[in-house]
């Protein structure tokens, strides 16, 4: 997951595909740049944190500041304090199935 999206974000610290499960979304797939573990993450559908939020509105979602507390654990999880993350669903069948999460070091463009 990272090497493809190195080619997409070459600043990437860390990704992590949120999975919808019922009212939540599940971190399923996780990796940082690092090779440091990520811990497991669940968050709420109804949450204002960007993955939540590009689920729920089917857009993609580019944070630079203005973080929730769980959008800044997310960055600090996946080694990019301070940084930007960027949260885009897989939608299938007109459906947010999913969501892509990139945390960044660097701004990432486009959203």
């Amino acid at each position: 997951t990272i090497a493809v999206t190195r080619n997409l974000v070459p600043h990437a610290k860390g990704v992590v595909l949120f999975t919808v499960r019922g009212p939540i979304i599940v971190g399923t797939a996780r990796f940082r740049s690092d090779g440091k573990g990520v811990k497991a993450t669940a968050l709420s559908l109804e949450s204002t944190c960007a993955p939540a939020v590009a689920v729920r509105s089917r857009s993609v979602i580019n944070l630079a500041a203005a973080f929730t507390d769980e959008d800044s654990a997310l960055l600090a999880s996946l080694g990019a304090e301070g940084g930007q993350l960027a949260a885009a669903p897989v939608v299938a069948g007109g459906r947010a199935i999913a969501a892509l999460v990139v945390a960044s070091g660097q701004p990432i463009d486009g959203g």
